[in-house]
């Protein structure tokens, strides 16, 4: 954060900045993510995700949230929703939420054009707001038993919003 901003308000200057920083690029990229984030593999058919996500993150994803039939799962900065269509596949029931709308509408277009067991609910949450989590969390009145959130983390300037918010999120014993 810029000095002039620490001076002149402090560090919720500088979220605002990051917030529409973010938005505007996320919401610039959502065209073509489905480009770069989804090679077509040898038999002709799009996979889910880059070599990062296939080889690298899917992988652990899977490894540690040990998923189990019935269990539900949040998927924070969901983006186009390759980690909750990796569940959904699966036969989770799966809530997708992302700060950026046109990255949720490539969500639910590609959930809509695949054959998966489970189903996807697209909304709108912003990570830097605890009290818009708390709110929605008050609203579905269910914890999750799993909840991911993969490469958003890196992008977010304090993690002291989404990291008080988790517990109203996530079910005790969850993961």
């Amino acid at each position: 954060m810029m000095e002039s901003q620490l001076q002149n308000g402090g560090a919720h200057d500088g979220h605002a900045l990051y917030k529409k920083d973010n938005l505007q690029a996320w919401e610039a990229m959502a065209g073509q993510w489905e480009t770069f984030q989804t090679p077509v593999t040898a038999d002709g058919k799009p996979d889910d995700g880059n070599d990062m996500f296939s080889q690298c993150l899917l992988p652990e994803v899977d490894f540690l949230a040990n998923w189990k039939e019935g269990e539900t799962v949040l998927d924070l900065g969901a983006g186009s929703g390759i980690i909750a269509r990796r569940f959904a596949a699966m036969g989770a029931h799966v809530t997708g939420l992302d700060f950026s709308e046109k990255m949720l509408q490539k969500g639910r277009e590609r959930s809509a054009r695949e054959k998966l067991r489970g189903s996807i609910e697209y909304d709108f949450i912003d990570l830097m707001d605890y009290d818009g989590m708390a709110k929605y969390m008050a609203k579905r009145k269910e914890r999750f038993d799993i909840v991911t959130i993969s490469t958003t983390l890196k992008s977010l300037p304090d993690l002291e919003p989404v990291a008080r918010a988790l517990p109203l999120m996530l079910k005790p014993n969850g993961r």
